[in-house]
């Protein structure tokens, strides 16, 4: 709204009639003058304050875009939620090695001829199980790969040097300390030693110190399954594993105390917390590790991928999603023009689907789009669309430019109206909340605005455009600061017309209502007729 050419007008009126009245001018001056630049730097100063410029700045061509998105069919964004797998069969089971109820035996090992890289150990199971050695390490070797050695069997372990002189003062000594991480009879040990030309390592289980286990998990879903995390009381999952479907994949787990956890387990009692993606869909809960996961993606939670298509040709932020089972994950998340997706957290699946077949799944969304924020409860489908905005409540920032306070009281129109009356604090800003009434095609359309500033009431009238706001009649407080009376008889061009003379007492305030038919051409000469005191003034001003 270009307020600002009208009020240059007003301020060439207030500047002239002031030059007559203080100078005297004689009142037989009746034919069109023009202001000289000596008269308005002089008047100025003396009733600078005699218009009050009630303008505010108002996002429209946000507003317009977001509305013009709707009206051609595109819509704002439209969100397509996967299907889950509603009637899959399957599950998980954990083959968990059972723990001996004792075994001891000895690993003995004997070092090999070694050269400054490289030194062989030679490993002799006495166990009647098989021992995995899954990682020797010492002050100066290393072990680089996993060895296997069978019952009563033995197995040659290539170990790297990385320093050979301090080694050969360590081992001499006696004081080369190694620690093995191995699994015996499918359960985790760790244990130190002395390296030495031949060393005996005695083996004790249970341990109730802990370690490591593997555990054989066998999917009998027909899709692949990703095992994310698993953690109970005494077990944790080391690393994610995926399991082929129908198929089986050992799992490597991190057991804090063995007597604990066979105890819980065996009676049926270890409960764990396990998140996981079952073709697609990831899934999370709490299970009977001895029972297994016999659940399907659709009777618990998880996370969703939502595929998003946005037509507009700028981003659209989406500040919160929440409904009955869903939220949006990690606020705000921005959705580019074109083809993306967002993740959404849902709470329960069967809830969820079961509330999009039958229609009320109803959700709120706020959305953020050139700087206007939008509000609104839609119902969610799988290929939801956000196009009908009736009852949406759109949140538009606005700003004050003047130094008076501007109280809006009422905004209207066929698409909307404002929810609150608003007090905009002088040069300040706020936010002006509208309930969303229709969505037909907003050009052409007309908007009336009721404000207030300093104690007078106004009335503006706009036409929205393709490009904006464009008034159609404006109320413009004005000032007498003369102490005679004024009346404007008439302000007038092609496209400005003043509806009805105003008469305004001495020091006192009186509004302008005109009405303007072509905004876009205020810069055009206007023709002012004034009375002042008994004084009949006609100017010629231009902007």
């Amino acid at each position: 709204m270009d307020i600002i050419r009208l009020i240059a007008i007003l301020v060439a009126v207030a500047i002239v009639v002031a030059y007559i009245v203080i100078n005297n001018v004689p009142t037989n001056i009746h034919n069109y003058i023009t202001q000289p630049i000596s008269i308005v730097n002089d008047s100025l100063s003396k009733i600078s304050s005699s218009v009050i410029t009630p303008n505010i700045e108002l996002n429209t061509q946000g507003l317009l875009s977001v509305l013009s998105s709707i009206n051609n069919g595109a819509g704002l964004l439209h969100m397509h939620i996967p299907s889950a797998p509603m009637n899959v069969t399957g599950g998980l089971s954990f083959e968990v090695p059972k723990l001996p109820t004792s075994i001891n035996g000895t690993l003995d090992m004997s070092v090999q001829p070694y050269n400054e890289r490289a030194m062989t150990l030679l490993i002799t199971n006495h166990l009647n199980c098989t021992v995995v050695i899954n990682n020797i390490t010492g002050n100066y070797i290393t072990m680089n790969r996993q060895y296997t050695v069978p019952p009563q069997g033995t197995a040659s372990i290539a170990l790297t040097i990385t320093n050979a002189q301090a080694l050969y003062q360590s081992y001499t000594a006696g004081e080369e300390a190694i620690t093995m991480n191995l699994t015996a009879c499918g359960v985790g040990i760790t244990t130190e030693g002395i390296l030495g030309k031949t060393t005996s390592v005695q083996l004790s289980i249970p341990n109730l110190s802990g370690g490591y286990v593997r555990i054989v998990v066998r999917n009998n879903y027909p899709f692949m399954v990703t095992i994310y995390n698993i953690t109970g009381r005494y077990i944790t999952l080391v690393s994610p594993v995926e399991v082929p479907p129908n198929s089986t994949a050992s799992a490597e787990f991190h057991v804090w105390n063995y007597t604990g956890f066979y105890a819980l387990y065996q009676e049926g009692e270890e409960v764990v917390n396990a998140s996981m993606n079952l073709g697609g869909t990831v899934i999370s809960g709490e299970f009977i590790l001895s029972r297994g996961i016999n659940a399907t993606p659709i009777s618990t939670g998880g996370v969703l991928r939502v595929n998003v298509e946005n037509p507009l040709n700028t981003e659209v932020i989406i500040y919160e999603l929440r409904g009955q089972y869903i939220e949006l994950a990690s606020p705000p998340q921005v959705v580019p023009p074109g083809s993306s997706y967002i993740t959404i957290n849902v709470s329960n699946y069967l809830g969820l689907y079961r509330g999009i077949a039958m229609g009320n799944e109803d959700v709120l969304i706020k959305l953020g789009i050139n700087g206007i924020n939008l509000t609104m409860v839609t119902p969610l489908s799988t290929t939801a669309g956000l196009s009908d905005l009736r009852g949406a409540i759109l949140s538009i920032p606005v700003e004050n430019p003047t130094s008076h306070a501007i109280t809006i009281y009422n905004i209207t129109s066929p698409i909307l109206h404002l929810m609150n009356t608003t007090t905009i604090p002088p040069i300040g800003e706020t936010v002006l909340r509208f309930l969303m009434t229709n969505i037909t095609n907003p050009v052409g359309k007309n908007v009336t605005i009721l404000l207030g500033i300093m104690g007078v009431n106004l009335t503006e009238e706009f036409t929205i455009g393709s490009t904006g706001l464009e008034p159609t009649i404006i109320e413009i407080p004005i000032k007498n600061p003369l102490g005679v009376p004024m009346e404007i008889i008439n302000i007038t061009n092609q496209y400005v017309h003043l509806m009805a003379p105003v008469e305004i007492p001495p020091n006192s305030t009186g509004i302008l209502r005109l009405r303007v038919t072509n905004a876009s051409a205020l810069n055009e000469y206007v023709n002012v007729t004034v009375m002042v005191g008994s004084t009949m003034v006609r100017l010629r001003v231009r902007p």
